[in-house]
């Protein structure tokens, strides 16, 4: 088997996608539900160290310079981590993106997952979603 993550983005690849699995076509589409707002305090949270690559969430507290606890570098937020990116991302994602949900629920392989839940429990769900779509 296999695990795509963030492909297709469009309903032609997807299209193209099942010509291409044919043989082996794809059990299940997981759709990670996550509302819009959500997702713009995530992503804009996220911070990584410039020298090492360590990652972290910055509170709202988190005001001045945040310094790496690994390396001593330097924390920064990511220039596609801005509101203004995530912002322009999310539309991208509403016009190219969004209608694959309709393609896969049309085919019968769509299973929507609460992204809210708590990080274990939405594990549970994608494990439970795959296991019951097995072919």
């Amino acid at each position: 088997g296999y695990i795509l993550d963030g492909f297709p983005r469009t309903v032609p690849q997807a299209e193209q996608l099942d010509e291409i699995t044919r043989d082996r076509p794809i059990d299940v589409v997981l759709d990670l539900d996550v509302p819009r707002e959500l997702v713009l305090a995530r992503l804009s949270a996220r911070r990584v160290c410039r020298d090492c690559g360590t990652n972290y969430v910055a509170s709202a507290g988190d005001k001045g310079e945040m310094i790496c606890e690994v390396c001593g570098g330097d924390v920064v937020q990511r220039d596609d981590d801005t509101p203004e990116a995530i912002m322009r991302r999310l539309d991208l994602y509403e016009e190219q993106t969004e209608p694959l949900i309709h393609y896969y629920q049309r085919h019968g392989r769509l299973r929507v997952i609460d992204g809210t839940a708590t990080p274990d429990e939405v594990f549970d769900s994608l494990v439970a979603a795959v296991d019951e779509n097995r072919r």
